[in-house]
């Protein structure tokens, strides 16, 4: 079976570059033709080494017939490098330095994708002199930030739910309580920054307090909410102190008077 199928993928690569061999540059019919070689090769059930070969032709048919269309250039490039060996480190390396002459036309998006996923399989001796390591770390910047975005979206629309059960009158105490603990547990320093995630956490627990003592609530729970309202608001007082409006001589005097051990809270 493995023969057959390697025979048919074999006629149909024949019949492919014999195809588009002919076609000259910028003809429209060559978009689905090789569109649709892309398809057949990633589905196809012959190995990696029968596939990556494959994939080389429709990269240089790519280029020939549609010499700037970069973004589409890469997105096959990084299919290509998806098959390519770790052990291969040479052809990593040439496969680097042909994506990177669509580089200043190719969406950062899609030629970083590529150069990326080439450095992650690098070995670390090739990792160090990698020409186009800037580029790795750059877009793996990129993509970090686009994720710790969407990760605070989501924390935010989670906040506002339990905001409005927190406010809300019907709620009981012990769930308003509950819930201020789960709003500080989805508050992250990573998300939010070091002074802006304290302060948050701080407001949840001087609302606490406030529920607290409203409701009669236990001494406990408004002494643990009010020590903890205290810790928050030194760690944000700290960050602020390592940020570039926060880093003066003034501010780490007030800092150091305001926590100091033997100064009773207030």
């Amino acid at each position: 079976m493995a023969d057959l199928e390697e025979m048919r993928f074999e006629v149909r690569s024949r019949e492919f570059n014999k195809i588009i061999s002919e076609i000259p540059e910028g003809a429209d019919e060559a978009w689905s033709l090789l569109d649709q070689r892309k398809f057949e090769i990633m589905d196809s059930v012959v190995g990696k080494d029968k596939k990556a070969e494959a994939l080389d032709r429709v990269l240089w048919e790519t280029d020939r017939i549609y010499p700037r269309a970069h973004n589409a250039y890469c997105e096959t490039m990084k299919q290509r490098v998806e098959l390519t060996n770790k052990k291969d480190q040479d052809k990593l390396l040439n496969l680097a330095q042909l994506t990177s002459m669509h580089s200043r036309n190719a969406e950062f998006e899609k030629y970083g994708a590529v150069i990326y996923e080439i450095y992650q399989k690098l070995s670390p001796s090739n990792k160090k002199t990698f020409p186009y390591a800037k580029a790795a770390h750059a877009y793996r910047k990129n993509v970090l930030t686009a994720q710790n975005k969407a990760e605070r979206e989501e924390i935010e629309q989670e906040l506002v739910k339990i905001d409005f059960f927190i406010d809300y009158e019907e709620t009981p105490t012990d769930k308003k309580l509950s819930l201020i603990d789960e709003a500080i547990d989805l508050i992250r320093e990573k998300h939010f920054g070091h002074v802006k995630a304290n302060e948050y956490k701080r407001d949840y627990c001087n609302k606490a307090v406030a529920i607290c003592r409203q409701a009669g609530y236990r001494q406990d729970a408004i002494e643990y909410y009010t020590a903890q309202a205290f810790n928050f608001q030194r760690k944000a007082d700290n960050a602020f102190l390592h940020t570039p409006q926060g880093n003066t001589e003034a501010n780490r005097r007030r800092y150091m008077e305001k926590y100091r051990t033997d100064r009773p809270r207030d």
